[in-house]
């Protein structure tokens, strides 16, 4: 997917693995932010950032996603879950199969990914960068832009 496409078909799960469209957040502006396995601190850094500059402007949600895409069979989803439950102050949204990214263009494992969706689920944004303060500075203003619309 690219900046304009609708993305609201996009499906990930939920910690009680309950099926979750990003068309369910049509009215918002949506930040999803996350990335592959090896990201993960990056992508907690860029979430806990904009969650704090975003805080005050209504309308925005930010949601944590979690591609775990190439579990291992012997590892049960169940635990996985629990886990995530247990230790993630907020709760993501769950990728099991890859589908997601793919479809939202996840560019690597390594990198954390911010993307911006608009209220009508219109792809407007994809950031793909290590977490920094001018990056989350940068992502603010185009989160505010959108959000103005």
């Amino acid at each position: 997917m690219n900046a304009g496409d609708d993305v609201g078909q996009v499906s990930f799960r939920d910690l009680d693995d309950r099926e979750v469209r990003l068309g369910e957040y049509r009215g918002q502006t949506l930040v999803l932010v996350g990335g592959g396995r090896g990201s993960v601190r990056q992508a907690m850094r860029w979430g806990e950032a904009l969650d704090q500059r975003l805080a005050a402007l209504p309308g925005v949600r930010t949601v944590p996603v979690v591609f775990i895409d190439g579990l291992p069979v012997f590892v049960p989803r169940r635990f996985v879950r629990e886990s995530i439950k247990r230790f993630a102050p907020i709760r993501p949204l769950i990728d099991w199969e890859g589908k997601a990214a793919r479809a939202l263009g996840l560019a690597g494992s390594e990198q954390a990914h911010v993307w911006v969706i608009d209220p009508s689920s219109v792809l407007r944004h994809l950031l793909v960068s290590p977490f920094s303060e001018a990056g989350a500075a940068h992502a603010e203003r185009l989160i505010v832009a959108v959000n103005d619309r």
